[in-house]
C-alpha cells in the first residue's frame, strides 16, 4: 500500500502519529501506508504500532528477537509502565532500543513502546500489569489486569477518575481515561456513559479522540436519550473534527441544563459553555454548580465549579471576579486534599495580565511547573516586558504540548500572535473557526484583532482594529478592549498618524491605570507621548473610595488582625504586592493605619 503524503491527512491524525514516530520519517511513513478511510473519518482508532509488513517494523522486531530472554521480560514490563528499570535493561540500551533517564525508560523510537507491548501476547502482558499492580500497588494496573467485567473494580476506578484532575500528574490521568474507554463497554448504560463523560473530561492525544469516539458511540446506541446523551454526542463531533455539530449539541446542552438542580452535570454543562465559547452561561451554570453542591455538602465539586467560574471570567475580561473565583477554588482544593495546580496557573495568567512580575513568579513556584497555563503566564510576562521572541517560544511550546490542553491553545494564540507577529496557519485556522463558530462578541474581537496585527496591507489593519473594538463595545471588553486600542494606537503612530493614534491610546491608558496594569499603563503613556500627546495624570482618587475586589479582600483581612505575610499565603499573591496593594487602600480610604483601616471598615459596616 502506498503511504498517503503527510498533507493530505487531518491534523490532528498526524499531530498523533508524529508523536509515535518521533524524528523516524521511515516509520511514518510506513504509519501513513497503513491508514485507512474508516481511520481517516473516525471511525475505528488509529493504529498504534508499526503493522507488521514494513522494513522498519522487521528491522525492530529482528532486534528484539536477538536479546536475552532477561532483557526481553524487563522491555515487557518498561513498556508497561517505563518507570520500572532495572539492571536488565543495559543490553537494550546499548543496543539503542532506550535511554534510561531519571524519569525512567524512554522509547527510541517512541512507537518501539507499544511495538514490544502490542508485540506481546495478551497473557504475557496481563502478567505484566499483574506484576506491576503489586509492585506499585497501582489501581490501573489492577485494572488492565482484569481479563473479565468486574462491577466492584469498575465502580473503584470510576471513583478514581472522578479524583483523578485534582489528585494526579497528567499522564495517570490520561492512562485512566484510556482504561474507562476500555470498561465502559462492559458496564451498565448510566455507568458506561458516566464512565465516557469522565474520559472526556481528560486531556486527549489524538489517537484517543479516535478511540473515545469509537467507544462513546457504542454507548450512545444504548443509553437512553437525556442531556447527559447529548452532551456526549457533541464532545465526540468535537474531537472528530465536526465543529458545527458539536456546537449544536453542546448549546443545546446550555440551554436544558438552565433548570437543573444536580452540580455535578451542571458543571458538565458550564464546561460546554466554555467550549463553545459562551462565557456568559458558561459562568451562570459553574456560579450555580458552586452554590448547589455547597449546599449539598459536596465540597469537591466547589473548587472545579470556581475553575471554570474564573476561566468565563478572564474570558469576559472581568479579571477580578476572576481572580477572587480562582484564590477562593485554591483555597478549598487546598482544604479538601485537592490538586490546586490550574487554580495557580489562573492565578499567574491574571496576575501577568496586570503585569504583576513578583506574583505572577511567586504562583509559578507554588504551581511546581513551567508548563501550561504558567508557561502562559510567563509569556504574558515576556511580552510586557519587551521580550516578545523570548513570548513567542514560550506559546509555541504550549501550543505543541501533549496531552494538549482544551482550551489554552485558544485563549493563547492572541498573544502568540502580538508577540510573533506570526501563526502556525494550523493554530491560525483552529482559532479563526473556533471564535467565528462561537459568534461571541469577545471571541469576534480578538479574531479581528489577530487578523488586523497579521494584515499585509496598513488600510485593511486599520479596518480590522475598528471592527475589533466595535465587538468590545458590545461586550464591555474592559482589559481586552484597552489591549486592542493600545495596539492599535501603535499601529497609527507607526503608519504616521499620531494625531488619529491619541485618542485610542489615551483611552488605553485610563483604562489599564484604573484596572490597575500598570506596566500596560507605562506602555500605553509611553506611546501617547510619541504621538505628542501629554501623558494621562488621571483625578486622585480615580474610584473615589471603591476598592476592586482584591483591595477589598485584603482591607478586610487587615481589619481582621491578619499580618501582610498571612495575607499573601491566604491569597496565594506575594507580600510585596500585598503591601503594594495596602497602600492603595490607605489612599482610597483616607486613612493612614491598620487600626484606622479597622475603624473605617467597621462604621461603615455601621452606616
Amino acid at each position: 500500500m502506498t503511504a498517503l503524503p503527510v498533507q493530505d491527512v487531518p491534523p490532528e491524525v498526524a499531530s498523533a502519529l508524529h508523536d509515535l514516530a518521533g524524528e523516524d520519517a521511515d516509520v511514518l511513513s510506513e504509519l501513513l501506508a497503513a491508514l485507512t478511510p474508516a481511520h481517516l473519518r473516525g471511525d475505528i482508532p488509529l493504529p498504534v504500532t508499526l503493522p507488521g509488513t514494513g522494513p522498519r517494523s522487521h528491522h525492530y522486531r529482528a532486534l528484539l528477537r536477538s536479546l536475552s530472554s532477561g532483557t526481553t521480560k524487563a522491555l515487557l514490563l518498561a513498556a508497561t509502565d517505563p518507570r520500572h528499570v532495572t539492571p536488565e535493561l543495559a543490553g537494550a540500551e546499548a543496543a539503542g532500543l532506550i535511554r534510561i533517564t531519571v524519569d525512567g525508560a524512554v522509547f527510541v523510537p517512541p512507537i518501539l513502546q507499544n511495538v514490544i507491548y502490542y508485540g506481546a501476547s495478551a497473557a504475557q502482558r496481563q502478567a505484566a500489569h499483574t506484576f506491576l499492580a503489586a509492585r506499585y500497588a497501582d489501581l490501573l494496573h489492577r485494572a488492565a489486569a482484569t481479563p473479565a467485567p468486574d462491577d466492584a473494580l469498575a465502580a473503584e476506578l470510576t471513583a478514581y477518575a472522578q479524583r483523578a484532575p485534582a489528585g494526579t500528574a497528567a499522564a495517570a490521568l490520561h492512562h485512566a481515561a484510556r482504561l474507562l474507554l476500555d470498561a465502559a463497554r462492559h458496564l451498565s448504560a448510566p455507568d458506561a456513559l458516566e464512565a465516557m463523560l469522565l474520559a472526556a473530561e481528560a486531556p486527549q492525544r489524538a489517537q484517543d479522540q479516535q478511540r473515545f469516539a469509537v467507544a462513546a458511540r457504542h454507548v450512545l446506541a444504548r443509553a437512553p436519550q437525556g442531556i447527559s446523551t447529548t452532551l456526549l454526542s457533541g464532545l465526540v463531533a468535537l474531537s472528530t473534527g465536526h465543529q458545527a455539530d458539536g456546537f449544536r449539541a453542546l448549546r443545546t446542552v446550555q440551554k436544558q441544563a438552565l433548570d437543573l438542580a444536580d452540580p455535578a452535570l451542571l458543571l458538565r454543562a458550564a464546561g460546554a459553555g466554555v467550549l463553545t465559547g459562551n462565557d456568559h452561561i458558561a459562568h451562570a451554570l459553574a456560579s450555580r454548580a458552586a452554590h448547589l453542591a455547597r449546599r449539598r455538602g459536596e465540597t469537591t465539586l466547589v473548587p472545579q465549579a470556581l475553575e471554570t467560574v474564573a476561566t468565563a471570567c478572564l474570558a469576559l475580561g472581568r479579571h477580578p471576579d476572576a481572580t477572587a473565583a480562582a484564590i477562593e477554588g485554591a483555597a478549598l482544593a487546598t482544604a479538601t486534599g485537592q490538586q490546586v495546580r490550574t487554580h495557580l496557573g489562573m492565578l499567574a495568567v491574571l496576575a501577568a495580565l496586570a503585569g504583576d512580575r513578583d506574583t505572577t513568579l511567586a504562583r509559578a513556584r507554588q504551581a511546581g511547573t513551567t508548563g501550561g497555563p504558567i508557561a502562559w503566564a510567563l509569556s504574558l510576562l515576556d511580552l510586557v516586558e519587551g521580550r516578545p521572541g523570548r513570548g513567542a517560544e514560550r506559546l509555541i511550546r504550549v501550543m505543541a504540548a501533549a496531552p494538549p490542553h482544551a482550551v489554552l491553545p485558544i485563549a493563547a494564540t492572541p498573544h502568540l500572535i502580538e508577540a510573533a507577529r506570526r501563526c502556525d496557519p494550523t493554530t491560525l485556522g483552529a482559532f479563526e473557526r473556533w471564535t467565528r463558530a462561537t459568534g461571541q462578541p469577545c471571541w469576534l474581537a480578538l479574531r479581528a484583532r489577530c487578523q488586523a496585527l497579521l494584515a499585509a496591507d496598513p488600510d485593511d489593519a486599520e479596518d480590522l482594529f475598528r471592527e475589533a473594538l466595535g465587538q468590545h463595545e458590545r461586550e464591555d471588553g474592559g482589559y481586552a478592549q484597552a489591549h486592542t486600542q493600545l495596539l492599535y494606537g501603535r499601529h497609527l503612530r507607526h503608519h504616521r498618524r499620531p494625531g488619529a493614534a491619541r485618542e485610542p491610546l489615551r483611552r488605553a491608558a485610563e483604562t489599564f491605570t484604573i484596572l490597575g496594569a500598570d506596566p500596560w499603563a507605562v506602555q500605553a503613556g509611553v506611546e501617547l507621548r510619541a504621538s505628542g500627546a501629554a501623558p494621562v495624570r488621571p483625578e486622585q482618587p480615580l474610584i473615589a473610595g471603591r476598592l476592586t475586589a482584591q483591595q477589598d479582600r485584603i482591607a478586610r483581612l487587615v481589619a481582621d488582625g491578619a499580618t501582610n505575610r498571612e495575607i499573601a499565603q491566604q491569597l496565594f499573591l506575594s507580600p510585596r504586592t500585598v503591601d503594594h496593594h495596602l497602600r492603595n487602600v490607605y489612599a482610597l480610604l483616607g486613612v493612614r493605619s491598620r487600626t484606622e483601616l479597622a475603624r473605617h471598615l467597621l462604621s461603615s459596616q455601621g452606616t
